[in-house]
């Protein structure tokens, strides 16, 4: 049987993400969507993404987007529009 001591060791093993910021979250404009990404995950009663958590562990937002947009995780097309 699992404890909650067993519980909160998994939690604290939990992967570190980028924040907001650091991805540019923000609303979708275009195609690209969070919900079209490789790294977007739904399920029964949330969204996740594998690269950043949004704060509180919200939900992430299905037509949102980051800079880390991809449906392959070889070409993120968002990324490349920012490079100086």
């Amino acid at each position: 049987m699992v404890s909650l001591s067993d519980y909160r060791q998994l939690l604290k093993d939990r992967p570190a993400k980028f924040s907001e910021s650091d991805v540019f979250y923000r609303r979708g404009e275009g195609k690209e969507r969070c919900r079209r990404c490789l790294h977007f995950f739904t399920g029964i009663s949330r969204s996740v993404c594998e690269i950043f958590r949004p704060p509180n562990d919200e939900s992430v937002k299905p037509e949102w987007v980051c800079d880390f947009f991809t449906k392959n995780g070889e070409s993120f097309p968002l990324l490349e529009k920012r490079k100086p």
